[in-house]
This record gives structure tokens, C-alpha cells and sequence, in this order.
């Protein structure tokens, strides 16, 4: 599965009364951020507008923080520990589209004088799986850390904090990740270096991934004036083409415009939320995409309105609430529904 990390930094202290870190750009609004910290100090203060997910204290304070990207104001971040000591954190931002909300985390494990640091199983609920992400801190070592640790089962590498020196005071971070599809025990994994590490201590932490994105064969499609096509002259073609989803109609909004009215395919019902995923941009100050399912004009489910990026395409994932598709007949999907997705804009 494709990686739900957007951009990551990291950043390291021998001793300071506090630590900034910021991201290389700017991150999306909605995203995800997390945030990753170990100091031989405690930090008690959690970073104004985040939410602390998962905390250690012994040898060292590790902590793990979270918060919903508000954009450019989210560039950088600054964490104090309680009193001046050496201080290393990650940065991590992940993509909306492929995590949704914070799932689980796992127990603490801890080794002293080990050259592995071991990250014990986490229970996710996610009906989709989970976006798993890999935490070891270390705390003293007695030869500089491997740059690029190794993991088992199947950890891909995401960042390493920077260390210079041998000293059993200074503290650094190993980030890996890892996808699961389904719901229950993730397995653990253990990550290993050469180095002798006085202490650590390992995490694993969860996020939940969305359903998967369902191509929707069209086979009608409101006549509207000033649609610009991706890719295509025809309209009816850019939207059955399965090759490309972003091949899609796209105009501008004026007030409140039906975009697509169409009856789907044949498909099952889906196990849970369904999702739709349409390219949009806006011009105006404000602009909202919705969709809506029918059996004929009997109304079945809305979605959430999701607003487009200013000024640049961009995807949005209009989502049906479980609850509602659970209340659907499996019979109306084989026979086809019917999809209208609107916008407004002011």
C-alpha cells in the first residue's frame, strides 16, 4: 500500500531549554501531524492545539502528540522540556486521503544495553486497517546508532533523528511504517541496529485508513455549460474511463449547480461507508461539494460537503455515512443507483 506520509523532519539537541521544528513546506489543510519527542527530561507541556496520544517515563520522557493540519500555521512547532537537557523530535505529516483518525497505540516495551528496541502488537478497529507507524527512542549509547535501522515484518524506514556524538545522555528517534488491511492484531516488530543502547523504548501507533475508492462507471451525465474536460473532448468518455479517475468533467460554480447526475453500475453494497471521490477547485471565497444516493427520487444518503482547494484541482472523498448504507438494499446496488453530486459556491 501506498505510504501516508506527505513530508517529515526531524531535529536534535545536545541540550537546550527548548526545541523548534518545522516542516520543509507547508502542510495541507486536514492533514494529519504527528509529532514525536524524547528527552532525558520530562515534558509535561503538550504543544498548544495538540492532543498527546501515547507517553512513556523512565529512563528518558517519550511522548507522541497529534493534531488536524490547519495549514500554514501548523509550518513549525516548538516543544520544552521541563528542564534544559538534550531533546530529539519527528515530524511527520500524513495524507488525509490515506489515514483518517488516530486508532489505538500499543503497549511500551523497554531494553537497556540492547541493540534492538522491540515494538509490541497493537488491536485496531478500523474496518479498513490501519496506517502503523513503528516508534523506537533511544537514550545513551556507547558507538553512534546505525543512520537506517533494520525492522521485522515488514517495516519500511521513514526518518532517524540526528546524532553526532557518543555520550549516554543525548537521545535520538527511529520512525518506520507499515499498512495493514483489516481490523485485530497488527504483529509487532523489532528494530535492530549495531550500536549498544543504554535505554529505549518502542511504540507501535495506529491510524485508521478510509474504505477503499470505488471507480463509478457512468452511463449518464448532466449537459451543463462550461465544462472544461482533463484529457478527453467527450464527457460521457472522461467519466467512464476507468484508466484515469481524475479524467473528469470539471466546471465553475455559480450559486448551487447539479455537477453529475447518473446511475451507477452494478456493484454489492458496500460493508460499510461508501466513498466517492471527485476533482474539484474553487474560485469563489467559499465552495462546497456534496453528494447524494437515490433509488429513483427516493433519497437514501447525503454525504459530508467537502470544500475544494482555491485556485488548484484536488481530490475530495465525499463520504456516505455507515449508517445510512447499512439501511440500504444489497438488491439496489446490483440494479444500479442513482449518484448527484452538487456544489455551491458564494
Amino acid at each position: 500500500m501506498t505510504s501516508a506520509v506527505l513530508q517529515q523532519a526531524t531535529a536534535a539537541t545536545d541540550s537546550a531549554a527548548s526545541l523548534a521544528i518545522s516542516f520543509p513546506t507547508a502542510p495541507t489543510t486536514g492533514s494529519i501531524l504527528v509529532l514525536v519527542a524524547n528527552s532525558p527530561q520530562g515534558i509535561t507541556a503538550t504543544p498548544a492545539g495538540w492532543a498527546l496520544r501515547a507517553s512513556f517515563a523512565g529512563d528518558q520522557g517519550f511522548y507522541i502528540w497529534d493534531k488536524t493540519s490547519a495549514g500554514s500555521g501548523d509550518l513549525s512547532v516548538t516543544v520544552t522540556p521541563d528542564n534544559p537537557a538534550a531533546v530529539a523530535l519527528t515530524l511527520l505529516e500524513l495524507n488525509a486521503v490515506n489515514v483518517t483518525v488516530f486508532d489505538a497505540h500499543s503497549t511500551v516495551n523497554g531494553t537497556s544495553n540492547a541493540n534492538n528496541i522491540p515494538c509490541s502488537s497493537v488491536t485496531t478497529s478500523g474496518l479498513y486497517g490501519a496506517d502503523l507507524l513503528a516508534v523506537g527512542a533511544l537514550h545513551g549509547w556507547d558507538a553512534v546508532p546505525d543512520p537506517v535501522p533494520t525492522y521485522s515484518s515488514g517495516f519500511a524506514h521513514l526518518a532517524t533523528t540526528p546524532v553526532t556524538a557518543v555520550s549516554p545522555d543525548l537521545v535520538a528517534q527511529y520512525v518506520g511504517e507499515k499498512a495493514t488491511s483489516a481490523a485485530g492484531a497488527s504483529g509487532g516488530t523489532i528494530i535492530s541496529q549495531t550500536a549498544n543502547l543504554l535505554n529505549t523504548a518502542g511504540f507501535l501507533l495506529a491510524y485508521s485508513r478510509p474504505a477503499p475508492l470505488v471507480i463509478v462507471p457512468i452511463t449518464a451525465v448532466t449537459s451543463y455549460t462550461g465544462w472544461t474536460l482533463t484529457g478527453e473532448t467527450d464527457a460521457l468518455r472522461a467519466l467512464t474511463d476507468a484508466n484515469d479517475v481524475s479524467q473528469l468533467a470539471t466546471g465553475d460554480l455559480n450559486g448551487s449547480t447539479v455537477l453529475i447526475d447518473t446511475v451507477m453500475g452494478s456493484m454489492e453494497k458496500p460493508p460499510a461507508s461508501f466513498v466517492v471521490r471527485v476533482r474539484a477547485k474553487r474560485d469563489a471565497a467559499t465552495a462546497g461539494v456534496q453528494g447524494k444516493l437515490y433509488d429513483g427520487a427516493t433519497l437514501l444518503s447525503t454525504s459530508d460537503t467537502k470544500s475544494p482547494p482555491q485556485g488548484v484541482f484536488g481530490d475530495l472523498l465525499l463520504t456516505f455515512p455507515a449508517v445510512e448504507i447499512a439501511a440500504t438494499v444489497a438488491a439496489k446496488w446490483q440494479a444500479g443507483l442513482r449518484l448527484v453530486v452538487s456544489g455551491t459556491a458564494s
